[in-house]
């Protein structure tokens, strides 16, 4: 009984010691700290002649792109959002034909998606892998080569045997990184909704200079021998994103197509 009196005790003299700790003490203990009278008056003058310490400056610099990459990890993405929803799971595609600057890949899209609902947003999901070598011998007058652009377009057969295409998304992907990069394609389950949907969908995937417009012969020819993308099936995956059309709105929920 006397311990728990003593510790009632304590916590009464902590608060009065908090309490009574105001603004002004704060204020004469930081004074105190510092060697000081009164707290400095800063003129702009003074500003203007101020030398922040190189050390200072980068811990400051490190501190601020830290907290911008934390707060960015800390913001999820949409198709994160949607990722997240147990039971779902990608559709492979499968590759028609590959060289060295384009790919064709196909995508059985028969009975994907459900009566009633609308894709909101769709990935191609592409992986890359770094080349071998990253020295490359440098040719007289270019600037070296890190980046290789990357251009998904969907692709319509017409009946007349010709191709119709156009541009859904288009990057610039540095050559010496490998991982997975994803493009947003839901433009062109758009297209081929509005299209024959009893045909698969088709995607050609063009990797060319870092500058297009500049002809393939100005170039190194490593600006795009070098942007390896992996052509087994299972590599590449196709994520769809639906949500109930305005008819039938079922609510806010997402859904990932399995």
């Amino acid at each position: 009984m006397s311990s728990i009196r003593a510790a009632c005790l304590l916590c009464a003299a902590l608060f009065a010691m908090v309490k009574g700790f105001t603004h002004e003490d704060m204020k004469d203990a930081l004074l105190k700290k510092l060697g000081l009278s009164e707290v400095p008056r800063i003129h702009k003058r003074d500003l203007e002649n101020l030398v922040i310490p190189t050390h200072i400056k980068n811990k400051y610099v490190s501190m601020l792109k830290l907290h911008h990459a934390r707060k960015r990890r800390s913001l999820p993405s949409l198709a994160g959002i949607l990722r997240g929803i147990p039971g779902n799971a990608d559709i492979s595609g499968e590759f028609v034909y590959s060289d060295t600057t384009r790919q064709r890949v196909v995508f059985e899209m028969t009975s994907r998606i459900p009566e009633n609902n609308e894709v909101t947003m769709a990935e191609l999901k592409l992986f890359k892998k770094a080349p071998h070598k990253r020295s490359v011998p440098e040719r007289k007058g270019h600037r070296p080569v890190n980046n290789a652009r990357v251009s998904i377009y969907w692709v319509e057969p017409l009946k007349d045997g010709s191709n119709r295409t156009s541009l859904v998304d288009s990057r610039l992907i540095p050559i010496h990184e490998t991982g997975w990069k994803s493009f947003d394609v839901t433009q062109a389950v758009h297209y081929w909704s509005k299209s024959r949907m009893e045909m698969p969908m088709h995607l050609e995937v063009w990797i060319e200079g870092e500058r297009p417009a500049v002809t393939r012969q100005k170039w190194p020819s490593v600006s795009v021998s070098q942007l390896k993308i992996q052509t087994t099936t299972h590599w590449e995956n196709l994520s769809l994103f639906f949500t109930p059309s305005a008819s039938r709105s079922l609510g806010k929920r997402g859904f990932k197509l399995c």
